[in-house]
């Protein structure tokens, strides 16, 4: 009794799958945190020391200040309605920090901080936005002793509760 060889049948449906289950996983969303990273990681600074103290020469380093903090408000930042983290989470080497966000009509905003420079950036969220996490290296920090930040994202979705996961 002659068997087609099962080998080759094997792989013909194997090549046929994978490029399937590629394009599959591409068209997939990131994980969560959504989007790109909010915070540029750093940013080009212009400095000056006006005027020089007698007797000194001034010079500037070539370090781009690198994110060191963020913080969201309720409303502009200019009001100081800064927002603590709802929930936070400690992984191995990371810290995440989760802030959920109902409706608001001041709006929400995100401020970001770097080190070395008194410079901010800030923007207001989109409406649709529920979310934000910020995720931390727990074993790195930065010259001002936080942790370092390793990314920053914000979704449409609200997280489940743990009692609703199950």
């Amino acid at each position: 009794m002659h068997r087609p060889a099962l080998l080759p049948r094997l792989l013909a449906t194997a090549l046929l799958t994978v490029p399937a289950l590629t394009a599959d996983a591409a068209q997939r969303p990131p994980p969560e945190p959504l989007g790109e990273n909010l915070c540029p990681a750093t940013i080009n600074v212009e400095q000056r020391i006006a005027p020089v103290p007698e007797g000194w020469e001034a010079s500037l380093s070539a370090d781009k200040p690198q994110l060191a903090m963020v913080t969201f408000f309720d409303g502009p930042p200019a009001e100081r309605a800064s927002l603590k983290y709802d929930s936070e989470e400690k992984q191995r080497s990371n810290w995440v920090a989760t802030w959920t966000l109902a409706p608001s009509a001041r709006g929400y905003w995100i401020q970001c901080a770097y080190e070395n420079t008194t410079a901010l950036l800030a923007r207001r969220l989109p409406e649709s936005v529920r979310t934000c996490k910020v995720i931390y290296e727990r074993k790195t920090s930065g010259t001002s002793g936080l942790p370092a930040v390793k990314h920053v994202g914000c979704s449409d979705k609200v997280p489940k509760k743990a009692d609703e996961k199950k």
